[in-house]
């Protein structure tokens, strides 16, 4: 057997590597999950409505006083759900990156598995409630590239979901099983290191569709954000986990491979080398 300090420390550092990829992974995937403050800071979007134009998104004949719609005015969208805040401070056209980073959450939707953001229904929904007006989504006027989102928002926002928990999931079982490695065959080496790239994979398409999704709807939204007053922002802390993690993903697998091909730290013993003497 091939056991030395060198091959058990190689397989302590790629257990580091993978125990990592799967907390930055789970914690990109559970933000805003709660209204705790470490939860909330963990978000895909924010929108900020605080200076939001009433006349321009409800269009319609329908009244709406613009006194009762102070309880919350910034929200932070998750993959369960999300989350209303009040902020101290409207936003403005200069602070086009963090509109308000001065806020608290008051309260969170009930957490709902491959949560899709439609931004007409959020509206209606999140309205009704304040003013008691029965509001209908041909009362809401959004930018037409939000309106052209819907249709495809739902089967995005199950693609991240479902990527984002296999990736999750095959990470834990990476890891669990590297404990193990520096006792294995080259060839379950192999079987893992394969696992890991399919993690990597699953964690690159959640954090590219992810990022490409709300980004759209970012730039959608702050594009028309002088006439409708509606403002967002991507969330840095959920961008820097979810690609630090799916970076640390391929790193693993990177490590598993090299492993099964040198065996250096794994099972079994080196291959031999056979030499035929020549014969004098």
């Amino acid at each position: 057997m091939n056991f030395s300090p060198g091959g058990f420390f190689y397989t302590l550092l790629t257990f580091i590597v993978t125990a990592a990829a799967l907390v930055l992974l789970l914690l990109s995937n559970v933000g805003s999950i709660t209204n705790k403050k470490g939860d909330t800071s963990i978000y895909l979007l924010e929108l900020n409505l605080a200076n939001l134009n009433l006349d321009k998104v409800f269009p319609t004949d329908v009244s709406i006083d613009a006194s009762t719609l102070l309880n919350n005015d910034v929200y932070i969208l998750g993959m369960y759900g999300y989350c209303r805040g009040k902020t101290s401070t409207a936003g403005s056209d200069t602070d086009q990156e963090l509109y308000a980073t001065n806020f608290t959450m008051n309260s969170c939707t009930k957490a709902k598995p491959m949560y899709t953001f439609d931004p007409v229904n959020f509206l209606t929904t999140e309205f009704t409630q304040d003013t008691g007006v029965n509001l209908t989504a041909s009362d809401i006027s959004l930018p037409s590239k939000i309106e052209g989102y819907v249709k495809t928002a739902d089967d995005v926002s199950k693609v991240i979901y479902i990527t984002s928990c296999i990736a999750i999931v095959l990470n834990f079982l990476v890891a669990v099983l590297t404990i193990f490695m520096y006792c294995c065959r080259p060839g379950a080496v192999a079987i893992l290191g394969m696992i890991e790239f399919v993690a990597f994979l699953a964690a690159l398409i959640a954090s590219g569709a992810s990022t490409g999704m709300y980004k759209y709807i970012e730039t959608a939204f702050n594009d028309e954000a002088a006439q409708y007053g509606i403002y967002a922002s991507l969330s840095r802390n959920y961008l820097i986990l979810t690609w630090i993690g799916t970076a640390l993903c391929g790193v693993a697998y990177i490590m598993l491979f090299a492993n099964c091909c040198c065996r250096c730290c794994c099972g079994g013993s080196p291959r031999k080398v056979y030499v035929e003497k020549e014969e004098y």
